[in-house]
């Protein structure tokens, strides 16, 4: 599996709102601090812990009024339906938290 390049930006969007959301250094390492690594945080997502996936996309957005926005918009929706739009883009957001590793080192 490959990563995502930190520079890749992924838009998550529901109705007339939209967040972008960016595996920023910042974030990954709140995130990861917050859950004891990066294995509990994938554990998690995979899980679709809400408190989790709300506390990434704060952490990962590139502007808080759109999160907020978006979370607000997608407060009352069925639990299949937040899955289906938001646990794969978040799930390969956390991948491009980890740094590939480097082909040349021994």
């Amino acid at each position: 599996m490959t990563t995502r390049p930190a520079y890749d930006v992924i838009v998550l969007e529901h109705g007339s709102n939209a967040v972008i959301l960016r595996p920023s250094l910042r974030a990954a390492c709140t995130l990861e601090r917050l859950h004891d690594g990066f294995a509990n945080l994938l554990r998690r997502v995979s899980e679709f812990h809400l408190g989790t996936i709300h506390e990434i996309l704060m952490q990962a957005a590139t502007d808080r009024k759109e999160a907020i926005a978006f979370l607000q918009a997608v407060a009352n929706l069925p639990l299949r339906r937040l899955v289906e739009i938001t646990q794969a883009s978040i799930a390969n957001l956390c991948l491009g938290f980890i740094p590939s590793p480097d082909p040349a080192a021994k």
